[in-house]
């Protein structure tokens, strides 16, 4: 009956729900500081920096017995952080601020564009932290005998770029020692809300607390039964396929089969030590292989980038000998590219014989974000009219909490763009997420492809390429859409950076 499915939904959203919120507050504002001095080199175009104490500030977030590790002088013995760092978080724990953190405010007396759920209140977190965080929690939970099946559910499951809170799904008998055993816990920086119910009502619950409210809404009025251990249950009563959480909305549609992470070939959009990456081409090429990818694109920063170690020709020239040596020793395929920075006239800046040397072509804004919607949508619109075909890189230069979107028209890009030799880059770095989903939607509207990237500027960053995919999903896409699902070959003749676009 809808009537137990309401009670259920009345239980888990008042009564069964605790907002169990487990901040370590010194942690936590030394946290929002580190992340604000990210911000502001992200103003200052020091990304390398930047993402550094961003993930400094996710160490000191996840990081129990602060003081303790503050007083012993143990800081450097933290994942990551090194001498200045540790300099900084000292600085921080014990007097609240830091010279390095007051000269930037001095210097940037705007203040930063970082959202916040209410004046004075918490700030959204990554999803990168959320789902660390909600991995380590449901670990914990999983540890006491009371329960019997855990999992994050809310905006964390349905892949949301940012999150107020991680929900913790429980199928227990025993809610209260649930709950002591979560208080007794890891303590993490972001709101935590826990949803008990029955193992017969498990599944009702993760379909009603993953959400969004549009799609429990939609369900409901098909409801019979609140029970149902499972989703794949709670669906199949409903006569429904189970929906993917990236893909829930109120339609109830049942999905295409939505790209995988298993569709993908290749890694797009990676940087080495020949511009601001950290690793080698040879070690980019091997951690790839080991990830399984046919293919890898080597697609440093172009000269206008000089803040990144961007290319000038004679480096690019040396960087092809070394791609071709690496060549010689390893299977996967090395494509030769660039991240050719857009100009502030929607140029690339470098010329077009050297372009249709390489492999693949990325065009980016890196500067000048803040122009007026109009000059900012001729810009764009110029890019993507530009003969050569290319990949638009992370497209509306938005960083998540720290830099909002370039405003532009951007149905007027997209159509640009559709009558264009152009794919776009749906951006897995967790800190960009560009282009977001309902944007994408558009662009897919338009038939318009795209490519999955990662942004690599590390090994680790490889692994990216799995938020790149969840965004795609969000957007309704299908391998098809997605150029990097094809073999290499089939690829590299559709991004080949010539005036015509070639077919596989």
């Amino acid at each position: 009956m809808v009537t137990a499915a309401r009670t259920l939904g009345q239980r888990a959203l008042a009564a069964g729900r605790v907002a169990y919120t487990a901040l370590v507050i010194d942690a936590s504002a030394v946290a929002a500081s580190l992340r604000d001095i990210a911000a502001y080199l992200t103003l200052e175009k020091q990304p390398y920096k930047a993402r550094a104490y961003e993930r400094a500030a996710a160490v000191v977030e996840s990081t129990r017995e602060l003081e303790t590790i503050v007083s012993a002088q143990r800081l450097r013995e933290l994942p990551g952080i090194g001498e200045s760092l540790a300099r900084t978080i000292a600085e921080l724990a014990t007097t609240g601020s830091t010279p390095v953190l007051e000269r930037l405010r001095s210097k940037w007396p705007q203040g930063l564009e970082r959202p916040r759920a209410a004046a004075g209140g918490p700030t959204r977190s990554l999803l990168l932290h959320a789902r660390e965080q909600a991995r380590v929690l449901v670990a914990h939970l999983l540890t006491h005998p009371a329960v019997v099946a855990a999992e994050v559910a809310g905006e964390v499951r349905r892949w949301c770029e940012t999150v107020a809170r991680i929900d913790v799904v429980v199928a227990t008998d025993d809610p209260a020692a649930v709950r002591a055993h979560l208080d007794a816990g890891p303590r993490v920086a972001t709101p935590v809300a826990l949803h008990t119910a029955p193992a017969a009502e498990y599944g009702t619950l993760v379909v009603l607390t993953t959400g969004p409210e549009e799609h429990w809404h939609a369900l409901a009025g098909r409801l019979t039964t609140a029970e149902a251990r499972d989703e794949a249950s709670f669906y199949a009563a409903l006569g429904l396929p189970w929906i993917p959480p990236e893909a829930r909305d109120a339609t109830l549609a049942p999905p295409v089969r939505l790209v995988e992470r298993g569709d993908v070939r290749g890694a797009i959009h990676c940087h080495t030590t020949w511009s601001d990456g950290t690793a080698s081409v040879e070690d980019m090429a091997r951690a790839a292989m080991e990830l399984g990818l046919e293919y890898l694109t080597i697609t440093d920063h172009s000269g206008t980038a000089g803040y990144a170690g961007g290319l000038d020709l004679e480096r690019l020239r040396r960087q092809w000998d070394e791609i071709d040596e690496v060549q010689a020793r390893v299977p996967i395929r090395l494509l030769k590219g660039t991240e050719s920075d857009i100009l502030a006239d929607g140029a690339l800046d470098w010329p077009d014989a050297i372009l249709e040397r390489l492999d693949v072509v990325i065009a980016s804004v890196h500067q000048r974000y803040k122009l007026d919607p109009a000059k900012a949508t001729a810009r764009l619109v110029r890019t993507m009219k530009l003969p050569i075909f290319k990949i638009w890189g992370h497209p509306l230069g938005r960083m998540l909490l720290s830099r909002d979107p370039i405003a532009c028209d951007l149905d007027a890009v997209l159509d640009a763009a559709a009558a264009a030799p152009v794919a776009i880059e749906l951006n897995g770095d967790p800190h960009r997420l560009d282009l977001a989903p309902e944007h994408a939607r558009a662009a897919r509207a338009r038939g318009i492809p795209f490519v999955i990237s990662c942004d690599a500027h590390s090994v680790a960053q490889l692994d990216y390429i799995e938020y790149g995919v969840h965004m795609a999903r969000r957007a309704g896409l299908e391998a098809a859409d997605v150029l990097n699902t094809l073999p290499v070959e089939a690829f590299a003749a559709r991004v080949r950076p010539v005036g015509a676009r070639a077919e596989p």
